[in-house]
């Protein structure tokens, strides 16, 4: 059960992770040209943006990603399972609409974190703010579960943090909600203290 320790202000950052046209919009490339479904993920855009400014409200961190997953600027290891897919695709390529935020993007005052990697902890900026922050408890949110947002979850919990997933706040394709379910099944149980935002917002409320 969740208690307000983990979810203290004091020592709280808030990740939203890719929330980009690519990834999220009918009209980028994951919907066009891959034909996935995304309206789950587009789904979550509205509670999402209702806890961001819950979040701003209790003076806790957010930080924005956002992913380049193009194979120009992989490592050489991404690069080759990359080309190994019978379709691969360049994803949010930079000066493209596509790299752009969905109906979504970060205010002067929060923090933002360009990767090139799953992996949010592949760019040492996150870290770093990490640190400055003293922040011990990361709320994940975003985009896609198993892929992005998973590869951050588990770094994190590696590092030593805490992690709090809403789990009504992370979301993928239609097609790949057996992989979204399989993994919140594995956070619950190992890495992660999987939640309703609701309930995260009623801590609060009660301090």
């Amino acid at each position: 059960m969740l208690n307000l320790k983990l979810i203290d202000p004091k020592n709280t950052i808030l990740l939203v992770i890719d929330i980009q046209n690519d990834y999220c919009s009918k009209n980028g490339k994951v919907s066009l040209i891959r034909k996935r479904d995304v309206t789950p993920v587009q789904n979550i855009i509205i509670p999402l943006k209702k806890f961001i400014k819950e979040t701003e409200n209790e003076n806790i961190p957010v930080i924005f990603t956002r992913m380049i997953e193009d194979h120009h600027f992989m490592k050489e290891n991404a690069r080759i399972k990359f080309q190994s897919s019978l379709k691969p695709l360049d994803i949010c390529i930079p000066n493209t609409k596509g790299f752009d935020y969905f109906k979504i993007k970060p205010n002067k005052n929060n923090f933002e974190i360009i990767k090139k990697s799953y992996d949010t902890f592949s760019n040492p900026e996150l870290e770093k703010i990490l640190k400055k922050l003293k922040i011990k408890n990361i709320i994940l949110t975003g985009a896609y579960t198993s892929v992005c947002v998973d590869s951050t979850l588990r770094t994190a919990y590696t590092k030593g943090y805490n992690v709090i997933v809403p789990k009504d706040l992370v979301s993928m394709p239609k097609e790949k909600l057996y992989q979204h379910n399989a993994t919140i099944d594995i956070w619950n149980s190992l890495f992660a203290h999987v939640v309703n935002s609701k309930e995260i917002i009623s801590l609060w409320g009660e301090k």
